[in-house]
């Protein structure tokens, strides 16, 4: 990962998912951004790892209920259907995927300087400390804060969005969704992303960008 970095790569780290403030590995070498997950009401996940090991190179993103396309294969056939899953492995293609698009954006920029502007961008909700959170006294549970695509491209900071609606073992048809169409969990009626949440357009966050990027899980 040293190399991957001073090569110009920039690693996205999955923090785990094990509720706790428990390092994890390699998440916790600090040699990328680290990703711990929020849930639709900008609150923790309560099931991601977190903690003091997360400062300074952390912040949160979107990783519980998270719809996604499932396939069944069964002799020979194949099925789709939409259901609700969580984990940080969720999370943290989302902050990957929205580091690649800035970065494409500004492709003189190096891979510190684009992962100072995702920290210096983000959203901190209602319960964040004003400052680093003593390691003895309070859990970090939002490293830097919740990404906010919104800020980091320069426009106004996006509102907290309204929680999803629960589609756990839909189809696609049962969800309501027109074909071809994937269904959008959070946008604001103003149309601008908040944290890579919604898939539709015009939030969607295309994961492109310049080589060296890697989503360690």
């Amino acid at each position: 990962m040293e190399c991957f970095k001073r090569e110009g790569g920039l690693p996205v780290f999955a923090a785990g998912n094990y509720g706790n403030q428990w390092q994890t590995y390699p998440a916790a070498y600090q040699l990328g951004l680290i990703v711990t997950a929020s849930n639709s009401l900008d609150e923790r996940a309560e099931w991601t790892s977190h903690g003091i090991w997360t400062w300074p190179n952390g912040l949160a993103a979107p990783g519980d209920d998270v719809l996604v396309m499932i396939a069944n294969i069964f002799m020979g056939d194949i099925s789709f259907r939409y259901d609700l899953a969580d984990g940080t492995s969720f999370s943290a293609p989302l902050v990957a995927a929205l580091a690649a698009n800035y970065w494409s954006v500004h492709p003189e920029m190096t891979n510190e300087e684009v992962m100072n502007a995702l920290l210096e961008s983000v959203y901190k909700p209602e319960d964040y400390p004003e400052v680093n959170p003593d390691p003895y006294t309070l859990p970090n549970y939002y490293g830097r804060g919740i990404v906010d695509a919104a800020a980091l491209f320069g426009g106004e900071r996006a509102g907290r969005c309204a929680p999803a609606k629960s589609r756990r073992g839909s189809t696609p048809e049962s969800a309501g969704l027109p074909p071809g169409r994937r269904p959008s969990s959070c946008k604001e009626s103003t149309g601008r992303p908040r944290g890579g949440w919604s898939l539709d357009p015009p939030c969607l966050l295309a994961p492109t960008g310049p080589p060296g990027f890697l989503d360690l899980k």
